[in-house]
């Protein structure tokens, strides 16, 4: 362990040189996130040593489009199956049903969500700027973009 320490203290802090991202990748891009957005160069930077990892990452992509397509087909499937279940039930939020010794207990309530919409958030901080800067909390993320072509 003792090594490792050393390793690690010589190779990183030393050096002043960031340890690379090897731990679970939702925290590595939660740190990439939080500690790098003072340094954003917009300018590309060329990068080599990725002879597996891009050409991966572009099959991985193209393969989470197709499952992301089926899950739209299915659940367009289902909505059109679910219309006129919920046009029968009315004004009603729950129904029963037994199908084939099955028994189907169908709730359609409605959920309360407080939103504020962007036009009257901008009215907010417009008339009320203190109590805008008190509770708005901006945030920013960084979206990742990936494409790929033949050169």
């Amino acid at each position: 362990m003792i090594a490792a320490e050393m390793d690690f203290w010589n190779n990183y802090v030393m050096t002043n040189t960031p340890p690379p991202f090897t731990e679970n990748p939702e925290l590595c891009f939660e740190t990439i996130n939080k500690y790098v957005q003072a340094q954003l160069n917009k300018k590309p930077v060329a990068i080599e040593g990725f002879d597996e990892e891009l050409p991966r990452i572009a099959e991985l992509r193209a393969k989470k489009k197709e499952f992301e397509d089926a899950v739209k087909a299915v659940q367009t499937e289902i909505d059109s199956l679910v219309l006129p279940l919920l046009d029968s039930m009315g004004n009603q939020t729950s129904a029963t049903a037994t199908v084939n010794g099955m028994k189907y207990d169908i709730s359609y309530k409605p959920v309360p969500r407080t939103t504020i919409n962007k036009d009257n958030l901008e009215r907010l901080k417009n008339s009320y700027p203190d109590i805008y800067d008190q509770f708005v909390t901006t945030t920013t993320n960084r979206r990742l973009t990936f494409k790929s072509s033949a050169v």
